[in-house]
């Protein structure tokens, strides 16, 4: 390890590797990129699955690129929001609230940690009973054909698609797994509610952006212009590294004038003192009168839990 007389008399220490594999294997090099870990252990399909559907997100709904209208300048940070409690998924979450998340057409933001590495230990299985994992299959097959029939994204979005397609795989009762797919088939059932969820916030978003579309081009129809109803209203969003990073809450704008909008007995005797000369603070308004909550998954190495944020997007609008 040395030899007399070196300089000094000291010795620099010596690290040794040992490397079982052939010299020219591709595993055989460490590299700094490449840690002892990492050339062990494979990422699970969980960890993969997660990493493609944020970049799927971010790929399909760049915030910068939405036609919308403008987006409010400052961010709200989703901590100030009322929030009802948490719910954890996992196998022991009950059935009302699988059910209650499938049959959501809610929009779903997915909070993801700031380094993507710290969900490498991520696991979650779910334990859905036949019917609901039926009901799954179903949803998840219905909205991966809307996207391919309208196959906004291109081919590269398509692509990236398939491959979350591959890894949350649900083969019905009495089918083998295709080849390549095998994996714990509970990972499995949450992976592929993740993507249902996801699926639903981009066709919505798609569908909120065609509406805008028609209504800039006036195709509303005659005499729809000024009357109260729903309008888009985009604002950003902060918590960590949200997909999308914006939600539309809409927001609702119009004449509240014979035939009213939506309204009740309140407003028609409101109106007409108003329209009959009669001097008031505030006549008859439009605002929104229903809403639809906003569902944030929170993905974490400990977990997944889901956040409700309720009355967030407006959904019908009256004179009040």
């Amino acid at each position: 390890m040395g030899e007399e007389g070196a300089p000094n008399g000291t010795l620099g220490p010596v690290l040794l590797f040992r490397m079982d594999k052939a010299p020219n294997s591709p595993d055989s090099r460490l590299t700094p990129e490449r840690s002892l870990s990492t050339a062990v252990l494979a990422p699970s399909r969980t960890f993969l699955f997660l990493c493609d559907l944020q970049k799927f997100l971010s790929e399909v709904l760049p915030g910068e690129k939405l036609e919308s209208l403008p987006v409010q300048t400052a961010p709200v940070s989703l901590d100030t929001l009322q929030s009802l409690p948490p719910l954890t998924l996992g196998d022991s979450a009950s059935e009302p609230l699988l059910l209650g998340l499938l049959n959501s057409s809610a929009p779903t933001l997915f909070s993801f940690p700031r380094q993507l590495s710290e969900l490498q230990e991520h696991r979650v299985e779910l334990a859905l009973q036949p019917p609901l994992l039926a009901m799954l299959r179903l949803r998840l097959e219905e909205a991966v054909a809307q996207m391919v029939r309208e196959s906004v994204g291109g081919r590269d979005i398509m692509d990236r698609l398939l491959r979350l397609q591959e890894l949350s795989v649900l083969p019905r009762e009495g089918e083998d797994p295709p080849a390549g797919t095998q994996g714990n088939p509970r990972e499995a059932q949450y992976r592929a509610l993740l993507l249902l969820k996801a699926l639903q916030t981009v066709l919505g978003a798609w569908e909120e952006e065609r509406g805008q579309r028609a209504a800039r081009g006036g195709q509303e129809g005659p005499g729809k212009g000024n009357v109260c109803q729903l309008h888009s209203l985009t604002v950003s969003l902060k918590k960590y590294v949200l997909n999308p990073p914006t939600t539309n809450i809409k927001n609702c704008q119009g004449a509240c004038s014979f035939p009213l909008t939506n309204t009740n007995n309140h407003v028609i005797l409101l109106n007409s003192h108003w329209e009959s000369g009669f001097p008031l603070e505030r006549p008859p308004c439009c605002v929104p009168v229903d809403y639809e909550d906003l569902q944030v998954a929170e993905l974490d190495g400990a977990g997944t839990k889901i956040s409700i944020k309720p009355n967030v997007v407006a959904k019908a609008c009256g004179c009040r």
